[in-house]
């Protein structure tokens, strides 16, 4: 899904943001945001997530499981658009 697009589902046109993007597409996404009217960039993390890493900042993850690791005291949530889940 095009990131813009998906930005602008999650927040409203004028809010502030900061760009973590891979290295060399920091102006590309401050492109695409502004195209669709969101142009409070408020900043751009140098060097991407992986100087950040190597600053030695902590860095929250999220552990990804295997749907056949799923159990029936787990709670899962859909959250697909209707064109993903056809």
């Amino acid at each position: 899904m095009n990131f813009a697009v998906w930005a602008g589902t999650l927040f409203t046109p004028g809010t502030k943001f900061f760009i973590v993007a891979e290295a060399g597409k920091e102006r590309e996404s401050v492109i695409r945001l502004a195209r669709i009217g969101y142009d409070h960039c408020v900043g751009i993390l140098d060097g991407s997530l992986d100087a950040y890493r190597a600053s030695g900042k902590p860095v929250e993850t999220m552990n990804h499981i295997a749907a056949t690791e799923i159990s029936p005291a787990m709670k899962v949530f859909d959250v697909r658009n209707p064109s993903e889940f056809a």
